[in-house]
């Protein structure tokens, strides 16, 4: 006869057990799915790509303060993808083509074929030279202006008129009217002016946009296209870069302000320029980039931008461009521009 206490005993071993392995296949089932659920995120973020240098001068120390109380808010997406640029094949026949532009015939004056940026055709003359690489464009005139003078929009249209002429330029290029400035020569040294009526140069500013956001080249530059025209209309300098495309790869997300704000005070922002003011708010000396010893700074605009990067091969990404006023431990004041990448550098 069989104990009803034995077999009670034992049904209740079995149920015991039976739960304890539903228990564990329940865990690692758990465990399974918070692993896959983990490698599935992970494959959906993509990792951070590589940040381009940007040039600090190695003069330039960090500001001793930096001061934010003033800096306006601006709404930018959470996510935004890098870009890789597309050269131009250069040959003589397209370099030839673009120098016609320009009033050059005929074979270059020199040919460099190992420079930084490949190939680089130059013409030049008593007063002129063009050279032209495989991604930029560079041109400058000191002839004398005619005794002629146009009204400032009318070489805004002429400006705009010889850039589409310009094989290569490609679309997309707008103008800045923010960034208009006069210039003027006194004592054969290049000066700003305060208005149209008194200078004898204005320089126009074109940007190409990428997701909504301009390409900065550099602190002194950072125009895509720059393009100085005489009043006479005859054009006096042009800088632009031209790449056949740009590819966009991947979205990754970007600092918040107070991130971006931290990292500055920890002294990850890179200083692209700073410079002392003349009355009309142009550098002192114009185009150099000039060191300062900095007590604070005080930022109180921020933009985002993209970065494009001497090298062709790394990538162009987008950056926070932190511009302000600055006061020296002699108490001089000045202005200040400030890069930092906006991409997180790592994944949560």
């Amino acid at each position: 006869m069989f104990d009803l206490t034995t077999i009670q005993k034992n049904k209740f071993k079995i149920a015991a057990g039976i739960f304890l392995v539903l228990v564990l296949i329940f865990i690692n089932l758990a465990i399974l799915g918070k692993i896959q659920s983990k490698s599935k995120k992970t494959s959906e973020q993509p990792q951070s790509p590589k940040i381009p240098t940007i040039y600090q001068n190695p003069a330039q120390k960090q500001p001793k303060r930096f001061d934010f109380s003033t800096l306006n808010q601006i709404a930018y997406p959470q996510n935004l993808p890098v870009y890789t640029a597309q050269k131009n094949q250069i040959d003589l026949s397209k370099a030839q083509a673009i120098a016609a532009k320009f009033s050059f015939t005929g074979e270059p004056s020199k040919v460099i074929n190992s420079t930084a940026d490949g190939t680089q055709f130059s013409w030049f003359d008593k007063n002129r030279i063009l050279a032209i690489s495989q991604t930029t464009i560079r041109f400058d005139d000191q002839t004398q202006n005619s005794s002629n003078s146009l009204a400032e929009e009318d070489l805004k249209n002429k400006a705009s008129d010889f850039i589409n002429s310009l094989p290569l330029i490609g679309s997309g290029l707008v103008l800045n009217d923010k960034k208009t400035a006069y210039y003027a020569y006194s004592n054969s040294k290049l000066i700003s002016a305060s208005s149209f009526a008194d200078s004898q140069y204005v320089q126009f500013s074109f940007d190409r946009n990428l997701s909504n956001n301009p390409i900065y080249n550099s602190a002194l530059n950072p125009s895509y296209l720059t393009i100085s025209i005489k009043k006479d209309g005859n054009i006096n300098q042009l800088y632009t870069k031209i790449f056949s495309d740009f590819t966009a790869n991947g979205q990754y997300p970007l600092k918040t302000l107070d991130e971006a704000k931290k990292e500055i005070e920890n002294g990850q922002g890179k200083i692209v320029n700073t410079f002392m003011p003349d009355k009309n708010g142009q550098a002192l000396q114009l185009y150099q980039l000039q060191p300062n010893d900095i007590s604070i700074a005080k930022f109180n605009n921020v933009a985002l931008a993209y970065f494009l990067p001497v090298s062709t091969s790394e990538n162009i990404v987008p950056i926070f461009v932190f511009t302000g006023d600055f006061l020296t431990y002699s108490n001089q004041t000045g202005k200040i521009v400030l890069y930092l990448p906006a991409i997180q550098t790592s994944q949560p």
